[in-house]
């Protein structure tokens, strides 16, 4: 490979070691081939996943050093000569979600050193990413709004989910979503967009059940407190038909599957530290419970695109709550640390 292939000066958050920050560094990024997209990515988020990758959750780390992030939004700067679906210029949804089984080969990297940095099929803590366009959605409207960028995992998640748990379920049953972080509360506000109200969410954060009093959920408490309420019959088990978990916690999945009717689902989520075990009662099973995984929601970013728009357009207020606030590509160790502190929904980077 000549020295002359590489010549996208790009930047991007890179880790390098488990346990430890992110090093944002200058790269030097091999021009696009003819069935891959340059796009110059301008909001992204830092979601779980991107946290299980950093602290190792996922198990060995084979590819350090790399590039990281899964959901963006950005403009393409320039398409290959195979490409047909996108032009130069066209706002953008960068997503680990796929549209189509096509794929190209991966962005190569190398740092100031000549160092190989590796990449994945989806980077966005990235100036400039490089992608096929079966990980792309083309975005309408002209204007480029930051949160398009949730658009590439959190929404289709969260909006996917609550779908799927809605159906053949009555307006009056109960539904308790376990973890009200960025995900949780997209399922909350789709739930909410389509007329259930009998929502129970069982969080820790002081103040994120604060924001879902405001928001109208009329039952937001930590688990302690929701237990004692069952405790005291004041909340019946047979009436919660559903229960979600977006935390990826073991402890809470587990309560989430135990305080179900006994011919309710329990969908899952979140993603819990690779080799732990959820362990159950086989009779719940037997006796009529069921038990559902998601990865991304499991629908279509490209056909829900409007919905997740009417989604937001419909809760002003908790979305705001999403983009109110950004880092630049220099602050992500800052907002990752924030991030677990709890101190924000989801950070948004600024690129």
């Amino acid at each position: 490979m000549t020295e002359n292939t590489y010549i996208y000066n790009n930047k991007a958050a890179v880790l390098e070691k488990i346990n430890k920050p992110l090093k944002v560094k200058k790269l030097m990024t091999k021009k696009i081939a003819r069935n891959q997209l340059l796009i110059r990515v301008k909001y992204t988020f830092v979601c779980g996943s991107q946290l299980n990758e950093i602290f190792g959750k996922k198990g060995k780390d084979k590819y350090l050093p790399h590039t990281l992030g899964h959901e963006a939004v950005g403009i393409i700067i320039k398409a290959g000569s195979k490409i047909t679906k996108f032009k130069n210029g066209d706002t953008v949804i960068i997503s680990w979600i796929k549209n189509s089984k096509l794929e190209c080969a991966n962005a190569e990297h190398l740092d100031i050193a000549n160092k190989k940095v590796n990449s994945g099929p989806v980077s966005t803590f990235v100036k400039f990413a490089i992608t096929s366009e079966s990980r792309v959605y083309k975005i309408n409207s002209k204007k480029l709004k930051k949160i398009y960028a949730l658009y590439g995992c959190a929404m289709p998640t969260g909006v996917g989910i609550a779908l799927q748990a809605m159906k053949n379920l009555k307006k009056n049953n109960f539904i308790t979503i376990y973890g009200l972080g960025g995900i949780g509360l997209i399922v909350f506000a789709t739930l909410k967009y389509f007329g259930y109200k009998n929502i129970i969410a069982v969080e820790k954060n002081k103040e994120r059940l604060k924001l879902l009093k405001k928001l109208g959920c009329k039952l937001s408490l930590n688990l302690v407190s929701f237990e004692k309420l069952i405790h005291k019959n004041d909340i019946k088990i047979s009436e919660i038909k559903r229960s979600i978990d977006t935390s990826g916690n073991i402890f809470l999945m587990r309560n989430a599957f135990k305080n179900l009717s006994k011919d309710g689902k329990f969908y899952i989520a979140g993603n819990p530290s690779k080799g732990e075990v959820l362990k159950i009662d086989p009779y719940e099973i037997i006796y009529g419970k069921r038990i559902f995984g998601s990865i991304g929601g499991n629908i279509s970013i490209k056909k829900n695109i409007k919905l997740f728009d009417r989604i937001v357009e419909k809760n002003p207020y908790l979305f705001k709550k999403f983009i109110d606030k950004s880092y630049n590509l220099e602050e992500i160790n800052l907002a990752i640390k924030n991030f677990l502190k709890g101190k924000i929904i989801r950070p948004l980077i600024k690129i």
